[in-house]
């Protein structure tokens, strides 16, 4: 550079880098809306761009159907059980049992019989229940 006069300047520059900042957070959730990845981008008070990422995991949570059986009147029907996982999200635990049918049973005859064993246990009798319903 010149001066109006012709004589040679010198300008000196002090150029300050300002800080942006590129910040990812992990962060967990048990709502399936709330998962996922946000991408926000920001400016600094200074005027610079800044982006912050936020990746959010899905944390497990159970919804099960059991099924089971019982003799007893007393224990048959349906018991919904709203647990907490050890991560805090709500799961369902349903336990359906149903009545075994009552069995009427008459007509009861025993039979023995020997012959068809081979000749193996001649002195023996094999005994057979039968049950006609």
């Amino acid at each position: 550079m010149t001066t109006v006069d012709g004589c040679d300047s010198i300008v000196t520059t002090n150029t300050t880098l300002l800080p942006s900042f590129d910040i990812t957070l992990n962060a967990t959730t048990c709502d399936p809306a709330q998962a996922g990845t946000v991408v926000q981008n920001l400016t600094t008070v200074d005027g610079c761009d800044s982006t912050v990422t936020t990746i959010t995991t899905l944390l497990p949570s159970y919804n099960i159907s059991l099924n089971a059986t019982t003799c007893d009147p007393a224990q048959a029907g349906t018991i919904i059980q709203n647990l907490t996982t050890v991560d805090g999200c709500d799961s369902t635990v349903t336990t359906i049992t149903t009545l075994y049918s009552p069995v009427s049973v008459s007509n009861i005859s025993t039979t023995c019989a020997t012959s068809g064993l081979n000749g193996k246990w001649r002195s023996t009798e094999l005994c057979n229940t039968l049950y006609n319903t």
